[in-house]
């Protein structure tokens, strides 16, 4: 099936989270002996920060019915409100709040996916400097600082805030995805094909290996078809056939209770 391709974020929030204690349930069994059943422990959002992400989400929420949660750095290299609609070229370029006609758009997610997906898929667009002073601020535009492997270790925390949950994942791979044109629509090469919704063991192996070949630089983060995924795609400066890819792998979920 035909996909349209397309482009993708910025700012900051800092994320705190705390551990539940480990609650402790006793039973007996048939001959009276009393045997410990233990919760696993359950992880948190800080207390301090709880109230804060709830306010976030739900005036964002109120703002726009499409949201449904906010990507954003632990760095601060990026922050923004994230929507899906029914296709991908809704908030291609339509402003979050207004819903008017924005050239910049909306951080959008795949409309093939959902939050259950092994791999959520989110785009947003690369502004070019020369149309706004504070484009290396805007939309995805600020993703480009990742592919300076001198940038990585401080940017490689991203969290996904949504209405009951925090996500939180880790930048494993940055790479350039080539794109071919076919009837007037651009399609990634085929052992690069970074929009999957999931993943089986087959594809998973090639795609992994042509990742090796097109990243950056190795952030020595493992990864593998069991793993749950979070990909950011952009456009490149003054190539068409090129996209952007920052590939995140969840390593941990916080919750508000």
């Amino acid at each position: 099936m035909k996909r349209l391709l397309v482009i993708l974020i910025t700012l900051l929030v800092l994320c705190g989270c705390s551990k539940k204690p480990v609650e402790v349930e006793k039973t007996e069994t048939d001959d009276n002996q009393t045997v410990e059943l233990v919760e696993p422990a359950k992880n948190l959002i800080a207390e301090e920060k709880r109230a804060e992400y709830k306010a976030l989400w739900n005036d964002n929420h109120n703002i726009n019915g499409d949201y449904i949660g906010q990507v954003f750095f632990e760095s601060g290299l990026l922050n923004q409100p994230v929507v899906q609609a029914a296709d991908n070229d809704y908030y291609l370029r339509r402003n979050f709040a207004t819903l008017a006609y924005d050239e910049y758009g909306t951080v959008f997610e795949d409309s093939y996916c959902d939050l259950d997906s092994q791999n959520i898929i989110m785009y947003g667009h690369y502004v070019y400097s020369y149309y706004h002073p504070q484009a290396d601020e805007l939309m995805f535009t600020p993703l480009k600082f990742l592919k300076q492997e001198e940038n990585y270790e401080a940017n490689k925390t991203v969290y996904l805030l949504l209405e009951d949950e925090l996500r939180e994942y880790e930048v494993v791979a940055v790479y350039y995805c080539d794109l071919y044109q076919d009837g007037g629509y651009w399609y990634p090469n085929q052992n690069l094909i970074y929009y999957y919704t999931e993943y089986d063991q087959t594809y998973f192996e090639k795609y992994k290996y042509a990742i090796g070949d097109a990243q950056f630089y190795d952030t020595g983060k493992e990864y593998s078809v069991n793993d749950r995924f979070l990909t950011l795609q952009t456009c490149v400066e003054n190539r068409e056939d090129l996209r952007e890819i920052v590939l995140c792998k969840q390593v941990d979920t916080y919750y508000y209770e």
